[in-house]
């Protein structure tokens, strides 16, 4: 996440998301932000996984998130509560509306 530690730790824990992770990476931490390489760098080499089919990015932001998603070559989940529509130029893999969508998506094969 761009966010804060504080802004995102709370966000997970109400959530109750922050219980289904392994880890959080956020850009405060890592000293990047998303869509940047360097962010995207970090995280894998921290969870040591080399099939990217198997990583999901889940975000609300089209031009961090799901860009960054892109560009790391990963499956890519928009989170998009007011139905909006995107621009073409983003592949988004999966979209939810609720943050609840994404437990179903954990067990898919991309």
């Amino acid at each position: 996440s761009n966010g804060t530690v504080l802004a995102q730790t709370k966000k997970l824990r109400l959530s109750g998301l922050g219980e289904l992770m392994d880890g959080i990476f956020l850009s405060e931490e890592l000293g990047a932000e998303k869509p940047n390489a360097a962010f995207f760098d970090q995280v894998f080499e921290a969870i040591e996984e080399t099939d990217r089919k198997k990583i999901l990015i889940v975000g609300d932001s089209l031009t961090s998130d799901i860009r960054g998603g892109n560009l790391a070559q990963i499956v890519t989940c928009w989170y998009n509560p007011n139905g909006q529509k995107a621009d073409s130029t983003y592949r988004i893999d999966a979209q939810i509306q609720d943050l609840q969508e994404v437990i179903p998506l954990l067990s898919q094969s991309w």
